[in-house]
């Protein structure tokens, strides 16, 4: 019971030490990074505003590459869609003439399946009937 108890208690001190570690980085990362970032902007070898518009169309060529990537996949996705429609209908095909050409030959041997009821039949015991026949 004790024991526990300490446990428990040296977990919590490990935890709140973790989560004070956690903070004091945060703390001073944040500040560290938002400076680094103003002083890059500033100390860069172009003025502000051209450092504003190089951003700007950087974003702008991403947002194009992005949708003519997209356009590209779109297009990709449908035709390969189209493709294995078409694969289906072929195998569709090939299967109703295999079938058609096949058919006498699928009906005998479908003859000689038994139907469930007829396996259930063969696999219980014989009646009494059955067993008066054989005497």
């Amino acid at each position: 019971m004790i024991i526990n108890a300490i446990k428990r208690k040296r977990q919590e001190i490990i935890r709140s030490r973790r989560r004070r570690k956690i903070a004091n980085i945060a703390k001073y990362s944040l500040p560290g990074l938002v400076i680094g970032v103003g002083c890059g902007l500033l100390l860069a070898p172009k003025s502000g505003k051209e450092t504003i518009q190089k951003i700007k169309s950087d974003v702008g060529n991403t947002k194009e590459n992005l949708e003519n990537k997209s356009k590209k996949i779109v297009k990709s996705v449908g035709s390969s869609i189209e493709n294995k429609r078409a694969k289906i209908a072929e195998s569709k095909k090939r299967i109703k003439e295999y079938f058609d050409k096949n058919n006498d030959l699928i009906e005998i041997k479908a003859s000689f399946v038994k139907e469930p009821d007829e396996i259930e039949k063969s696999n219980s015991e014989p009646d009494e009937s059955e067993l008066k026949d054989n005497k």
